[in-house]
């Protein structure tokens, strides 16, 4: 398991993961009450997206998180889409040997590769039925 000071959570995928190992269920329940509203429900994300996922190597997750009732409107869903890209191509050049690597890409070449990644990503929040989709800046 990695140690916290590495950047990572210690080997974890989320803070949720840490709290679902450490934490009782009755106690987890509450800190996802305060959090959250109450327990989250993660609803099965269609095999479709799921090997888009796997193929294009990015995570996905899914959540529903309910509202109270309202008296005056019936309840409405919306789809929200978080989006976390990461550099796809190297961009690094420390020093005259990084300069002398045929394999690092000049400085225009990030950009391209970022933005075709995004728009992997943006499909795929599509086949979820996103409404609403937070991007990164980039």
């Amino acid at each position: 398991m990695a140690s916290a000071n590495d950047g990572t959570l210690a080997g974890y995928r989320s803070v949720e993961n840490i709290l679902e190992d450490f934490l009782p269920k009755e106690q987890l329940d509450q800190v996802q009450r305060v959090l959250y509203g109450g327990a989250l429900e993660q609803p099965p994300i269609p095999a479709s997206v799921k090997q888009t996922a796997s193929d294009s190597n990015f995570d996905i997750q899914h959540f529903a998180i309910s509202a109270a009732s309202e008296q005056t409107r019936p309840p409405r869903v919306v789809r929200v889409g978080l989006v976390q890209n990461s550099i796809q191509v190297p961009t690094d050049r420390r020093g005259a040997a990084a300069s002398e690597q045929k394999n690092t890409p000049t400085v225009p070449e990030p950009g391209p590769a970022i933005r075709s990644r995004c728009g992997t990503l943006i499909d795929a929040a599509g086949q979820m039925g996103v409404q609403v989709l937070c991007l990164q800046e980039a």
